[in-house]
């Protein structure tokens, strides 16, 4: 995965603002004040957000033709955002509504480094052992991610709806298009008796925004699941939480445990790159780094040591399971392609890391005895063993 900030310059989602729903008519008002006329997109009750669309000409203009130099620098809708807030903040006492970009988000693919070459692509790998029964029976894990692919070594264990099931339609897929199959992969050989609840919530490319995102993420709070895993996640230009996957998480309940990847952005030229991923960087969110397997920290994942949101490391190189079948092209570019004989892979990632964190805690935990937020509260109770450090039963 590159750095997601260059997506903002890409897609629309720059143009778009998510206002809680009471706020809107009077977010409406305002930009009708500055010249831009704001049109309803979406809106979630779900959430208590809408979505407002923006004409990209309208948000320019009217941040051209009256320059502020307390806007200060930033792109066109960063410099409105500043303006509402302070037009609302001056007729209100200080009172702005609540509201945020709908911001971009990449599945975190594997080892990179940003601004610094390609990402390392999956290799193909021999198949895997038929799963048993136990552990983690009766046990379900979400999984919000890309579409699954249908995989013969995860048959029996997984619910996914019929639009984000794929099939082999001969087609050269991107290696992002395994990136579930392979997380839901992981989490069943720490826990084969789970069962895996799959919401696509990325393209077949990695990428998404997060207004979609939060949408499928709080429905998750009515699904039943005992623990979520997101292997996916933005940098923001400001290093601030996207507001609409705070809410979406606001929402769930609390004793859902939520694990997610914390990145693979650590190596950016000669210094660390030390900015939060989100939404692994959420304070209710265990994010986790990657390993290697001579138990080092891998050299693209954030240092949990330097890093106050990093929660966790566990293994996350080199590490085995279901994937496409056939022919994927492996770079942006289409030119490299790999044959996957077997179905299986080899991949990197802190996105795997959390895979196999979600299943081991899976794997401990007993519906009706043991929930997966008593195991966590467990593990968390041993600093010497868990916090911002090794999972020594994942080794």
């Amino acid at each position: 995965m590159t750095d997601p900030a260059p997506l903002h310059d890409r897609i629309s989602a720059p143009h778009e603002l998510v206002v809680a729903m009471p706020h809107a008519p009077y977010v409406v008002r305002e930009l009708q004040r500055l010249g831009v006329s704001a049109a309803e997109q979406d809106s979630s009750e779900d959430l208590g957000l809408a979505l407002l669309g923006l004409p990209r000409d309208q948000v320019e203009l009217a941040v051209q033709n009256t320059p502020n130099p307390s806007e200060g620098a930033g792109v066109p809708l960063d410099r409105l955002l500043r303006r509402l807030y302070a037009a609302f903040g001056a007729d209100y006492g200080g009172w702005v509504p609540t509201m945020g970009k709908n911001r971009v988000l990449e599945r975190v693919g594997a080892a990179h480094n940003i601004g610094g070459g390609g990402e390392a692509a999956p290799t193909p790998a021999a198949g895997l052992p038929p799963r048993e029964a136990d552990p983690g029976a009766r046990v379900r894990v979400g999984v919000a991610d890309s579409a699954l692919w249908e995989h013969p070594w995860l048959a029996g264990a997984y619910r996914v709806a019929p639009s984000a099931l794929r099939h082999d339609d001969g087609g050269t897929p991107d290696r992002a298009a395994g990136h579930a199959t392979f997380v839901t992969g992981l989490v069943l050989q720490q826990a084969p008796g789970a069962t895996v609840e799959v919401r696509r919530v990325l393209d077949d490319d990695g990428h998404a925004d997060s207004w979609d995102v939060a949408k499928e993420l709080v429905r998750f709070s009515r699904s039943g699941v005992d623990l979520l895993n997101l292997s996916f996640g933005c940098l923001t230009d400001d290093n601030r939480p996207p507001l609409v996957l705070a809410t979406a998480l606001d929402r769930l309940d609390p004793q859902l445990v939520v694990v997610a990847a914390a990145g693979n952005h650590r190596t950016a030229g000669a210094e660390p790159l030390v900015r939060p991923m989100w939404p692994a960087a959420f304070e209710e969110v265990l994010a986790v780094g990657a390993l290697t397997p001579d138990g080092e920290l891998a050299d693209w994942s954030p240092d949990p040591l330097r890093l106050p949101w990093v929660d966790v490391v566990a293994p996350g190189v080199g590490l085995r399971s279901a994937y496409l079948s056939g022919k994927v092209r492996l770079d942006d570019t289409g030119q490299k392609l790999g044959e996957f004989v077997h179905g299986f892979a080899t991949w990197s990632g802190t996105s795997f890391a959390a895979a196999r964190v979600s299943g081991a805690i899976a794997a401990r935990t007993v519906p009706g005895r043991v929930d997966a937020a008593t195991v966590l509260r467990g593990m968390l109770e041993h600093p010497t063993r868990w916090w911002r450090g090794t999972v020594p039963w994942l080794a």
